[in-house]
């Protein structure tokens, strides 16, 4: 026996805990950015290699296959310390002037 539903948010309505935890994430972000740049900075190059890709699945839209995700993974993994450094170095260069 089911019932009818009566009540609760519409379809498409976004979650108010959910929009108000999201807020006040990005109140702290944005309060500590310089604080967190700061120590982002201070990784080797490996560390922040792994930090921004974490983050960045929350800024870019997913990619679509596995075969991308590993295609990606071993061409940076082939490259060395310094060029990893230098291409964390550009993102974060690229990320300052969006």
């Amino acid at each position: 026996m089911s019932r009818q539903k009566t009540g609760g948010r519409k379809k498409g309505t976004p979650n108010k805990v959910t929009k108000d935890l999201r807020q006040r994430i990005t109140d702290l972000l944005e309060k500590n950015f310089e604080r967190i740049e700061s120590d982002f900075n201070k990784l080797d190059s490996e560390k922040r290699l792994i930090i921004l890709e974490k983050y960045l699945k929350y800024s870019l839209p997913p990619l679509q296959t596995v075969n991308v995700q590993a295609e990606i993974k071993s061409q940076l993994e082939a490259l060395s310390d310094e060029q990893l450094t230098q291409l964390a170095e550009k993102i974060i260069t690229k990320s300052e002037n969006l």
